[in-house]
């Protein structure tokens, strides 16, 4: 993992718990039922395996004594209640710790785990001198009080210069916060955001900038509203109130964000939030290409009598088109399984997405062979463009002469 320091301690979880991002989704009832089946059928296999679980890094890659630096967390509460996240902060040790909790009053908490991340900003709350070498653990508290420690590394500073991580102007979104829009713009080093929120039928502008230190940014963003005269409006406008933007940037198109008593939408909100670049080109002038970058449960759901073997993995899909094939402009997603321990970036497999009858409009993405555990390895699978939704794909699988449902399932 990148932007972290010194020895990295990693524990581990069992493979079956990526199946929490079928949570809440409306499937069709047979293809939920096939998923309910498939899923039941690898729980006696998936418990003996152990899936790498790296729930703690730290950003940027190297960090001055006396500079800024962000704690990314990302785990899964135990239940649909969720939790809360503290932090404690000394000379030589940083503890971090979640604390998930149980069935509380008048609320029945759903049992399929909540995914959760989030930034923390040491210097916020110290301001004394770190020693050469700071312990950071990560400790889960489970409902009944238990504890664990998930993660632990140690930070070593150093003064060696960050070179900034460059990403895409334009805007950016989060399935996360619907009320808002996120416009980003970088020059070099330095990152500006302005942000769209919409609360109460109203809207509210923010603004803010800061450097780009490695792949972290750490940015003062001011509201902006109309000001209110005596009797009336004022026709202009003025920052009313300034809060915190931490990002920290995965890649050109994704980034982590949390935002720190800014949004009047949610002024106590916790969390970070996973955005990306809202992908505004298309390879057609009917439709747009269907934005598949982010987290997804992939896998086949069902099979068909000749006996197509049912599997799911969680991969990370990144935009690396378009290119041309032929006449057609393609746009390719790679994907690549978020548990492999190598460092290699060549994908699992990939989509390509075209128009491939520009006459009639018909839209289809299609896999190269499908490298899913569990499942044979001569997979194909396709979808058209209108059988992607918000959180979810449905398209088919070809396996041989077997054919089986495919399914994505947005986390």
């Amino acid at each position: 993992m990148g932007g972290k320091q010194g020895e990295i301690v990693f524990l581990f979880k069992p493979a079956y718990e990526v199946n929490y991002g079928v949570q809440g989704l409306q499937f069709e009832e047979s293809k939920m039922k096939a998923v309910i089946a498939a899923i039941l059928l690898l729980l006696p296999f998936a418990v003996p395996a152990q899936l790498a679980f790296q729930p703690l890094s730290v950003h940027p890659a190297n960090i001055d004594k006396g500079s800024e630096f962000l704690i990314a967390v990302e785990d899964h509460w135990n239940n649909g209640c969720g939790g809360d996240i503290s932090m404690e902060v000394t000379t030589n040790q940083i503890d971090i710790l979640a604390r998930s909790v149980s069935d509380q009053t008048s609320i029945v908490c759903t049992a399929n785990p909540l995914p959760f991340s989030d930034l923390l900003r040491p210097r916020a709350s110290f301001d004394g001198e770190f020693a050469d070498n700071v312990t950071v653990n990560y400790i889960f508290e489970q409902p009944s009080g238990e504890r664990e420690t998930r993660g632990s590394l140690v930070l070593t500073f150093s003064d060696q210069p960050n070179a900034p991580m460059s990403v895409e102007t334009g805007a950016w979104t989060t399935s996360s916060l619907e009320s808002s829009g996120l416009f980003v713009d970088q020059q070099g080093g330095l990152f500006s955001a302005s942000l769209a929120d919409y609360f109460d039928t109203a809207g509210t502008w923010y603004f803010g900038a800061g450097k780009v230190a490695g792949d972290t940014v750490i940015a003062e963003i001011s509201r902006f509203g109309t000001i209110v005269c005596v009797t009336a409006p004022c026709p202009r406008a003025s920052p009313l109130n300034t809060g915190t933007m931490l990002a920290v940037l995965f890649a050109r198109n994704r980034m982590l964000v949390k935002f720190v008593g800014v949004l009047d939408s949610d002024p106590a909100m916790v969390g970070a939030f996973h955005y990306h670049r809202l992908n505004l080109s298309s390879p057609s002038s009917r439709t747009g290409v269907p934005d598949l970058v982010g987290r997804w449960v992939i896998g086949l759901a069902s099979g068909s009598s000749e006996g197509l073997a049912s599997g799911f993995a969680e991969y990370e899909l990144f935009r690396m088109g378009p290119e041309s094939q032929g006449a057609l402009a393609t746009t390719i997603f790679s994907a690549r399984n978020i548990n492999r321990l190598d460092d290699s970036l060549e994908s699992d497999f990939d989509f390509a997405c075209q128009d491939l009858r520009p006459i009639d409009g018909g839209l289809v993405c299609t896999s190269t062979e499908l490298n899913i555990p569990g499942t044979a390895a001569n997979c194909i699978s396709s979808f058209s463009f209108d059988e992607v939704g918000l959180r979810r794909v449905a398209g088919q699988a070809r396996c041989g002469n077997s054919i089986g449902d495919f399914i994505m399932v947005r986390l």
